[in-house]
C-alpha cells in the first residue's frame, strides 16, 4: 500500500465517510489535527437553511440538492440527509404531482440531523408517501394496509418483529388521513374517516392514532437497534456483534433517538480507523464524488440515473439494496460514465502527477498496482497527451480505492 502520509489518510478517511465530496483542500486543513480535533469539526455541522425550490418538474430540486451535495459547504447534513433518503424514501413519479418530492425533500433535510421520532412522523403523514402508498384515501371502512406494513417493515421493526394482525390494525390506527388535492395537496386528518375504536396493535389494546404508533415503533428497542444498526454500517461498514448492536439501539433510547448524540459516539467510535476503505460507494455517491473530483456541475438527472441511483427514482420503497453497488452492471455503468467525461478541462489535468491526481481524487492509501497504472498506463505511441491525460483520470477514477468509502 502507497501511503502519502498518516495525517493525510486519517483526515481523508473521516472526510470521506461524512461528506458527499471529494475534497482535497478541506483534507489538508484537517490533517495533522487530533482525531477528536478533527470530529468536532465535522460534528458542528453546516446545515444548510435555502428552502428545497418547488415546481412542476421535480428535476430543478433534484439538479439543486446533487448541486448542494458536491459543493463546497457539504458535509455531515448532506451526508444524512441522503442517508435518509434510502430509507425513508418514495418515487417522484408516485403521485402525478411532482411539486411534492420537494416538499418532502424539505422534510429530510429539515429533520436530517433532529430527532428520529420527529423525523419518522413527518415522512409518514408526507403527502409523496401518503399517496405513494395508497393511505390517503384509507378510512375505517376501507383500511388500506400499505402504509402500516411499510412503517414497520421497512421505517422501524422490520420483517419478522409484526404480524398480520398487526398490519391490519395499524391500518386501522392510521387511517384517516388525506391528502386535500383542491387545497395545495396539504395534508389533513379527517375525523370522520379514522376509526375511533380500540384495536390491538403489537400486543396492547387500546384506541390508536398516527401519533401513538409513532411513538410505540420508534421508541421500540428493536426498531432502535435496526435504525442505529443501519447508521453504523453506513459510517462503519464494519460489522458489529448482535450485543453491540442491542447495547448501541438501547444508549439511543436513553438519548431521545437524537440523531446528532448516535452520530457523535459512531464516529468517535474506535472501529471508525479500523479500514481504509469498508463499503462501496452507492451508484449516486460514486457520481457525487467523480463530480466534485472534476468539477463537473450536476446540470441533470441523467447521469446518476445511468449509474443505478437517480435521486428519488428508487426500484421500489425498500430503496437501492447494498449488494446492487458490487455487482457487474453497476460497474459497467461506472465505467461508461467514467469514460464519457473530457478530463482536458479539469484545472492542470494535462500536467498533473500521479500523486496530484490521487490527490484530487480524495486517495491518499492506494495500492502500489493503482499508483503504477496511474504514474505509466501502458500505451502506444499513438496517443497524445490529452488522450494520455484522460486515461490516467479515468484509471483514477475507476481504481478500487475511489469505488469504495
Amino acid at each position: 500500500m502507497k501511503v502519502r502520509s498518516p495525517e493525510l489518510v486519517e483526515a481523508a478517511q473521516l472526510l470521506r465517510r461524512t461528506s458527499m465530496r471529494v475534497d482535497h483542500s478541506a483534507v489538508e486543513e484537517l490533517a495533522g489535527r487530533s482525531r477528536d480535533d478533527m470530529l468536532d469539526q465535522v460534528l458542528v455541522p453546516f446545515i444548510d437553511t435555502e428552502p428545497v425550490p418547488e415546481s412542476d418538474e421535480a428535476e430543478e430540486a433534484l439538479i439543486w440538492w446533487a448541486r448542494k451535495m458536491v459543493g463546497p459547504q457539504s458535509g455531515i447534513h448532506e451526508r444524512m440527509t441522503f442517508f435518509w433518503h434510502n430509507i425513508l424514501t418514495s418515487h417522484r413519479y408516485a403521485t402525478g404531482n411532482q411539486a411534492l418530492v420537494a416538499r418532502q425533500l424539505q422534510t429530510l433535510r429539515s429533520n436530517a440531523l433532529g430527532n428520529f421520532r420527529d423525523l419518522l412522523f413527518s415522512f409518514v403523514t408526507d403527502a409523496n408517501l401518503l399517496i405513494y402508498l395508497n393511505a390517503d384515501a384509507s378510512t375505517a371502512e376501507t383500511p388500506n394496509e400499505n402504509l402500516s406494513r411499510e412503517i414497520m417493515e421497512l421505517f422501524s421493526l422490520g420483517v419478522g418483529n409484526y404480524t398480520e394482525a398487526d398490519v391490519k390494525a395499524g391500518a386501522l390506527a392510521m387511517a384517516g388521513w388525506t391528502v386535500d388535492r383542491d387545497n395545495n395537496w396539504t395534508v389533513e386528518f379527517v375525523r370522520e374517516r379514522a376509526h375511533n375504536g380500540p384495536v390491538t396493535y403489537l400486543g396492547e389494546e387500546r384506541v390508536w392514532d398516527m401519533d401513538q404508533v409513532v411513538d410505540r415503533l420508534a421508541y421500540d428497542p428493536i426498531s432502535a437497534t435496526r435504525i442505529a444498526g443501519k447508521i453504523w454500517d453506513y459510517f462503519i461498514g464494519v460489522d458489529q456483534t448482535p450485543e453491540q448492536r442491542r447495547e448501541l439501539g438501547t444508549w439511543w433510547i436513553t438519548q431521545d433517538l437524537e440523531i446528532l448524540p448516535l452520530l457523535e459516539r459512531v464516529l468517535r467510535d474506535p472501529a471508525m480507523t479500523g479500514l481504509e476503505y469498508a463499503r462501496p460507494r452507492s451508484g449516486f455517491e460514486a457520481y457525487a464524488a467523480f463530480a466534485s473530483a472534476t468539477n463537473l456541475t450536476p446540470d441533470t438527472t441523467w447521469r446518476p440515473r445511468q449509474m443505478g441511483q437517480a435521486l428519488y427514482e428508487p426500484p421500489n420503497v425498500a430503496g437501492w439494496p447494498n449488494d446492487l453497488w458490487l455487482s457487474p452492471d453497476s460497474m459497467l455503468r461506472r465505467l461508461n460514465n467514467i469514460g464519457s467525461i473530457d478530463y482536458s478541462n479539469v484545472d492542470g489535468a494535462l500536467e498533473a502527477s500521479a500523486d496530484d491526481i490521487l490527490d484530487r481524487c480524495g486517495i491518499y492509501a492506494a495500492e502500489q498496482t493503482t499508483f503504477d497504472a496511474i504514474e505509466s498506463p501502458q500505451l502506444t505511441d499513438d496517443f497524445s497527451d490529452e488522450d494520455i491525460a484522460n486515461i490516467r483520470w479515468r484509471v483514477a477514477l475507476a481504481c478500487p480505492e475511489f469505488q469504495l468509502v
